[in-house]
């Protein structure tokens, strides 16, 4: 009998899309109807004008319903309208979806960045098997409890690494990111333009964001 592979998963299903799939799963306990059937309620209604409603008026719509809460409306609203991802009702397609949505964001003239970023989460998910990376449409984030650190695209010249170290310093290399007077949990970043630039003070800051996680 063949052994079952005990290989690390490239990627963690992200926290946003885990809430996302618990909302979705005691929509209809919690408010009456299924997603499909709120959906179908929303597409039915029509305008003073007689068109089908936007986004604005769909929210409005929802939060007359006492049993629809703030959130809930603006989610409703947007899956009815086909602006939530339909992967993100699944965590089986969250996860296949990932690598199509790492590849997006380093195409074309990012591509050079590619192996900048790889290694970065590379070095990411060395630190603790309770690391995870969970991929959005144009951020990476790293988590432990909490996000830990980022990594983007900046631009076409360098991949951005930013970094939840709250009370640290800041120094010529590693930059306010703007978090810290927003409160923002990644207050540090590191902009990257070439793999030798992965260096002993990217590795410890890397280590220090860890560790404060």
């Amino acid at each position: 009998m063949a052994k079952k592979s005990t290989a690390r998963p490239l990627y963690r299903v992200h926290s946003g899309v885990l809430m996302l799939i618990k909302w979705e799963r005691e929509l209809k306990d919690k408010t009456g109807r299924t997603l499909e059937q709120w959906c179908r309620l929303l597409d039915k209604q029509r305008s003073d004008e007689g068109e089908h409603l936007d986004r604005a008026a769909r929210i409005a719509f929802l939060k007359s319903h006492d049993r629809i809460n703030a959130n809930s409306a603006w989610w409703l609203a947007d899956r009815s309208l086909g602006e939530l991802h339909p992967w993100d009702s699944t965590e089986e397609g969250y996860l296949a979806k990932c690598p199509e949505v790492v590849d997006a964001q380093f195409a074309g003239a990012k591509a050079h960045l590619r192996p900048i970023a790889d290694a970065l989460l590379d070095l990411a998910r060395a630190l603790g098997p309770d690391v995870g990376v969970s991929p959005c449409e144009t951020i990476i984030p790293i988590y432990r409890t909490h996000v830990i650190a980022q990594v983007a695209a900046a631009n076409r010249k360098c991949v951005r690494l930013s970094l939840a170290l709250k009370g640290e310093r800041f120094t010529k290399r590693i930059v306010d990111t703007g978090g810290t007077a927003k409160k923002d949990r990644l207050t540090h970043r590191i902009d990257i333009a070439e793999l030798d630039e992965i260096d002993d003070v990217v590795k410890r800051a890397l280590h220090r964001a860890y560790h404060a996680g």
